[in-house]
């Protein structure tokens, strides 16, 4: 008789140890597959965030380069004045908009990108900026790219390299030898 109980409790032992093995292994499985969609979500909805804000940097980019720069290299303001026009369709700018506003937490960075690229007053046309006042300088790219940053996840702060955050030209020759070549 108590080796028919030893017996009846070691199969019982088993058994009930099998049964919780296996509910953990089956909520483990669970848990792993939850956070592995979760991490997949994560990462797409970053790199549509990393996608926005990177066209939001070429459209300023090319606002930028539609304007010929004065002043000193630390403190260099736009003037109204097309140097080899790159047009910018504003159904592109407002596509960007959309999107920034629908993945970006931070209202920072919209605001700051309509203001570059409208030359700091979005609700003044183009010709009247220099009249109504509000351009935007040079500096303001970095801030730009700051806020990026911070969105992104990559840190709050930027070693600049110059003191001119933004390329401006390069060398005339270069530039003239790639237009004809590329003509």
């Amino acid at each position: 008789m108590i080796i028919v109980g030893f017996l009846l409790k070691n199969v019982i032992i088993q058994r009930l140890t099998k049964a919780v093995s296996h509910e953990f292994d089956s909520k483990l499985e669970q848990l792993k597959s939850k956070l592995i969609g979760e991490r997949s979500l994560y990462q797409e909805r970053w790199k549509i965030k990393r996608d926005t804000c990177l066209k939001a940097m070429s459209i300023i980019d090319r606002a930028f380069h539609n304007h010929v720069w004065h002043g000193s290299i630390s403190n260099l303001q736009p003037l109204i004045e097309p140097l080899d026009p790159i047009e910018i369709e504003v159904s592109e700018v407002r596509v960007v908009h959309n999107e920034l506003s629908s993945c970006c937490e931070n209202p920072e960075i919209i605001d700051l990108f309509l203001k570059l690229v409208s030359g700091g007053n979005s609700t003044v046309p183009a010709d009247k900026r220099n009249e109504v006042g509000g351009v935007v300088g040079m500096n303001e790219i970095e801030d730009f790219r700051q806020l990026v940053r911070k969105e992104l996840g990559f840190g709050d702060t930027v070693v600049q390299q110059t003191d001119c955050p933004w390329v401006v030209d390069i060398f005339p020759l270069v530039r003239k030898h790639f237009k004809e070549a590329t003509k």
